[in-house]
């Protein structure tokens, strides 16, 4: 199994995220990350697994990781799995006006599984996200467990498609 996290980060927390994908993954294969705006057609040879991820800004992925999405989504090959996952406040613990806004804005995990679904690529696990305690972070407590389990899950699923 090939995998491959393509991210952006802002303040480092989604970058974690993507390093622990890449040390999760290794147990099922070759792993690698790269950095959006460092993303060559070429990056994409061979890959059974793409895991692609971005802080959540305005509700969205972040310029660098949509440029990405724009220009790949549709071209990539149905043998494809992909994951995709944002970093992003924990709506419980914020004021009601900002939950208010995230509320209606979204995240932008579901965005990038929605670029994907125009293409011939597969969602292989539903979109996911992973909490950060403040607009800078740190990553909550308990998360990088969660990447792990998320991680084996779709590697899970992708090897029975």
């Amino acid at each position: 199994m090939k995998t491959l996290v393509v991210y952006d980060s802002k303040y480092g927390n989604t970058a974690k995220v993507a390093e622990w994908i890449v040390e999760t993954a290794t147990a099922y294969g070759s792993a690698h990350r790269k950095l959006a705006n460092k993303v060559e057609s070429g990056d994409f040879d061979g890959i059974d697994v793409l895991f692609i991820g971005t802080p959540t800004q305005g509700g969205r992925p972040t310029e660098h990781l949509q440029e990405v999405i724009d220009t790949y989504a549709l071209t990539l090959p149905s043998t494809l799995h992909v994951a995709p996952f944002d970093t992003r406040l924990n709506s419980r613990t914020v004021g009601r006006w900002l939950k208010l806004l995230m509320r209606m804005i979204g995240f932008a995990a579901p965005k990038i599984a929605h670029s994907f679904q125009h293409g011939s690529t597969c969602i292989v696990e539903r979109p996911e996200g992973f909490i950060v305690t403040g607009n800078e972070g740190p990553l909550a407590k308990g998360e990088l467990e969660r990447v792990t389990l998320w991680v084996r899950r779709v590697i899970r699923r992708s090897k029975k498609s």
